[in-house]
């Protein structure tokens, strides 16, 4: 698996289905509990235009927060 290979800092989500799908489980946006050896979860609105009424660029602000830590 690449995140493995790669060890990014935080891996970012775009949109709940794909990290739910990739995750087993259910999200909420923003930093996620889990990781994946060191590296954070962070899941973002999609920015599917068919998305659009859950885009909120808040999240967009907190993952710049975030990765700055």
């Amino acid at each position: 698996m690449k995140i493995h290979e790669f060890r990014p800092e935080i891996l970012c989500f775009n949109g709940k289905k794909a990290a739910e799908t990739f995750l087993s489980t259910s999200v909420t946006y923003g930093l996620q509990k889990e990781t994946i050896n060191q590296t954070r979860l962070f899941v973002v609105p999609s920015t599917s235009q068919m998305a659009e009424k859950h885009w909120d660029e808040m999240w967009w602000f907190q993952l710049k927060e975030v990765s700055r830590k």
